[in-house]
């Protein structure tokens, strides 16, 4: 492995009653690189990315695997690996409430760069206006119960990049944002990526807004990698049943009127996980060998690749 990735090996991730909700999960990014992650609600994008954070959800834990920076490796979930950082999903309770944005903010760059006070408040009035914010004085004195979800969202965006990771781990960060501010949010993570060799491992159930950013695309299913390659490949070609049913539901401003397909059935309870095809039960096209173990991808592993045993015959967009 290049020194210079972010690696993640046999991630496993249990219930206080032992249910597995990632089941040995692998992924790599290097510097200056995106990953995207792609799945439903549930199928374990948000919990990777905590687990990889060292902090898992409440009620779970990290049952096995390991979190590998540069040449340094630590269990997973039991620190915060260093140079990275994420934005959370739920940007009100990953702020301090007791705190000013621009004293939380200033604190931060204060502490990651040895800046002074006057250089800190400067550098965090820049990354507010990165992210979009206007009159960043004044959004500097709010406390974060008084900001909009939208700008305490671009709050979690700035305060992240305040410490200058090597690595970004961004768990639905532009769900809160119209239209406008998720293509300059995106716009600014990619010109840190290009510029600062930012590594980015970016989650999100849209994979439209994946296709914007990511080199590679993982897709993601009942706690497994389920297909893996170039994003344009797997959005061109997709060919596990799953895949092809996320790409088949973008919408085509090329042919109005065209109905969205859906995916019958709902994803399984993690109880209900079995050591086959996780998908089987909604796929339309289930063949001999699907209930046989499957171990799941190796996302460090970046070439085209599907977990599906009949990914041949399956028709292309199609998952029922």
């Amino acid at each position: 492995m290049a020194a210079s990735s972010l690696e993640v090996e046999g991630l496993e991730v249990v219930t206080r009653a032992g249910v597995p909700i990632l089941d040995d999960l692998s992924f790599r990014v290097a510097e200056g690189q995106a990953l995207g992650i792609v799945g439903e609600s549930g199928s374990g994008k948000s919990v990777a990315l905590r687990a990889t954070m060292g902090l898992p959800p409440a009620g779970t834990s990290v049952r096995a695997g390991t979190v590998m920076v540069g040449d340094r490796r630590v269990p997973a979930g039991s620190v915060t690996p260093a140079g990275v950082a994420m934005v959370f999903q739920d940007s009100f309770t990953s702020l301090d409430p007791t705190m000013r944005l621009g004293s939380y903010l200033a604190e931060t760059v204060a502490r990651h760069r040895g800046a002074t006070i006057a250089a800190a408040r400067s550098r965090a009035r820049e990354l507010l206006r990165d992210v979009g914010m206007t009159e960043p004085e004044l959004r500097m004195r709010a406390f974060p119960h008084q900001l909009s979800g939208g700008l305490r969202q671009r709050a979690a965006i700035a305060l992240a990049l305040a410490t200058d990771p090597r690595y970004l781990l961004c768990d639905e960060p532009t769900t809160a944002l119209d239209v406008t501010l998720q293509a300059r949010i995106l716009a600014l993570l990619k010109a840190r990526q290009g510029a600062a060799g930012l590594g980015l491992v970016f989650v999100s159930h849209d994979i439209a807004v994946v296709s914007q950013i990511a080199d590679v695309v993982a897709v993601m299913y009942a706690g497994r990698i389920v297909e893996i390659g170039p994003t344009a490949t797997v959005i061109g070609s997709p060919r596990h049943p799953y895949a092809q049913a996320l790409v088949a539901a973008l919408p085509d401003l090329d042919r109005p009127g065209t109905r969205f397909l859906s995916i019958a059935g709902t994803p399984p309870d993690p109880s209900e996980f079995t050591a086959g095809c996780r998908f089987q039960a909604r796929c339309g096209h289930p063949g001999t060998g699907c209930d046989q173990p499957l171990a799941g991808l190796d996302g460090r592993d970046h070439r085209h690749r599907s977990d599906c045993l009949h990914e041949d015959t399956h028709p292309a967009g199609r998952a029922s």
